[in-house]
């Protein structure tokens, strides 16, 4: 793969780049959030000349400012009905917030990419204060193949077409914005457009950037209301966010933990966020819009403490959100927070997983056939984390003073292994030379090492019966 730095200097230009690029090119993509009639002109030619024998998308983007030209819009739109559609304009669902400048081209089997700082603008286009980088190579290239990925993506779900009825709508609100008349004016027409756009699609759990912590006190206000559904087009939830730090960071498609506060009543509810918007109103300036992800929880007492067992630090009422960490917002997202509930008697099924997270998938996969073998014996005998550890006790077994348990056995999760602690009592075999003995003062004196799935064999199957055994005699259990 060959790298070029274009830097609009001499014959360097993106001007001429794109022609050297689009000659001989099937495929033609741009995707750009401003462009003026110079730079349109520049390109015009080569567009329609790819659009003869092979194909050309182009994404652009609008903005409140209505720093693209209508006309620009218009024109496009007539480039593509003399193309008869071989030229495809979509305008971005993200409107603000659309910024990448992105050029395509691709011939069979050798593709190409210009990224960097270019609009397409007669400036943008020659100006020397713009860099890019092109980028040359076969199809086989992942960084090129991941590119067109991308423009594939956001061309397909995250734009709309380009119809007279929404080149319409912004030459309106142009015309407002131009002559500088009262804000909730454009304000309405803005509204309009982003209802014709639609929402952006929040993808995948996977691609979340962020993800925020914060507190509402319900909805707003009447008057508050009315401003916010007036400035927008928003059928979701959103609420006021106190902190404009946490609101410039937040992206669609982050997740959004909120503590909801209605009258008496406290919830906590995973969200992704889907907009945000500034309107000036009694009540904040800055709102985001969310959509609700599963159902809501209680917020009382135990939350509380799996939360801050899990160091999540709760937002105030009156103070920014918080960020989480990627570790606890899978926790706080999956309602799996690390909480030691012993007092109360839970099963903790919960956090085992995590217990071997440090595995190797042969330890995992011993680790859950021991797991299910130790909760055969018994239909009472539970699982319970201890440190480090994984342990069983009975769950009719009443706990200590302090609130920890009585174990049957207690095994260690290695990297490529696991090693089980047995009672004291075990009998073991004269000809088996892999249980070893402790000299302390524990009760699990013996133990062995399990390294792969089929080495849980009858004798190692015996020597856990054994343990389970002296448990049940030393705290008056019957099988």
């Amino acid at each position: 793969m060959k790298a070029l730095v274009i830097d609009n200097r001499g014959p360097n230009t993106l001007r001429y780049a794109l022609r050297r690029i689009s000659l001989g090119a099937k495929e033609f993509a741009i995707a750009v959030p401003f462009l003026d009639m110079a730079g349109l002109r520049v390109v015009r030619e080569d567009i329609v000349r790819v659009a003869r024998g092979g194909r050309v998308r182009i994404i652009v983007g609008v903005s409140s400012d209505a720093f693209n030209d209508p006309s620009c819009l218009q024109s496009l739109s007539v480039l593509q009905e003399v193309t008869h559609e071989r030229v495809e304009v979509r305008v971005s669902k993200f409107a603000d917030r659309f910024h990448e400048k992105l050029y395509l081209a691709g011939s069979g089997r050798f593709l190409t990419a210009i990224v960097g700082s270019s609009n397409l603008t007669g400036k943008g286009l020659s100006n020397p204060s713009e860099v890019n980088v092109q980028l040359s190579g076969s199809a086989k290239e992942q960084p090129l193949r991941d590119l067109w990925s991308y423009f594939d993506g956001a061309f397909l779900s995250n734009s709309v077409p380009l119809t007279p009825s929404l080149i319409y709508t912004y030459r309106k609100m142009a015309s407002l914005v131009r002559a500088r008349r009262k804000v909730i004016q454009t304000g309405r027409f803005w509204a309009n457009l982003r209802s014709k756009l639609g929402r952006q699609a929040l993808g995948s759990v996977k691609i979340a950037r962020s993800t925020w912590f914060d507190m509402t006190l319900g909805e707003l206000s009447g008057p508050s209301k009315s401003k916010v559904e007036e400035m927008t087009s928003w059928n979701d939830w959103y609420y006021s966010c106190r902190s404009k730090k946490t609101y410039q960071a937040a992206e669609a498609g982050d997740f959004l933990v909120l503590k909801e506060k209605i009258t008496k009543k406290q919830f906590l509810s995973i969200n992704r966020i889907t907009d945000k918007t500034k309107v000036h109103t009694s009540e904040g300036d800055y709102f985001i819009a969310y959509k609700q992800q599963g159902r809501k929880r209680a917020w009382n007492v135990e939350l509380v403490k799996e939360l801050k067992a899990s160091k999540v630090k709760i937002p105030s009422q009156h103070g920014p959100a918080v960020l989480l960490t990627p570790k606890q917002s899978e926790i706080v997202r999956s309602g799996e927070a690390k909480y030691d509930s012993r007092r109360e008697g839970g099963d903790y099924r919960k956090s085992f997983s995590r217990k071997l997270e440090a595995c190797s998938p042969k330890a995992r996969a011993m680790a859950y056939t021991l797991d299910r073998f130790m909760l055969s014996l018994n239909s009472s005998i539970i699982y319970y984390p201890s440190g480090d550890d994984i342990r069983y006790t009975h769950n009719k077994v009443a706990p200590k003073k302090n609130g920890d348990r009585y174990p049957i056995i207690h095994v260690r999760p290695q990297t490529e292994d696991l090693i089980v602690h047995l009672d004291k009592g075990v009998k073991v075999p004269r000809n088996v030379n892999w249980v070893f003995k402790r000299n302390v003062k524990s009760p699990f004196r013996f133990w062995f090492r399990v390294s792969e799935r089929d080495s849980l064999n009858a004798v190692r199957r015996t020597l856990l019966r054994q343990s389970f055994d002296r448990f049940s005699e030393r705290h008056g259990l019957q099988n």
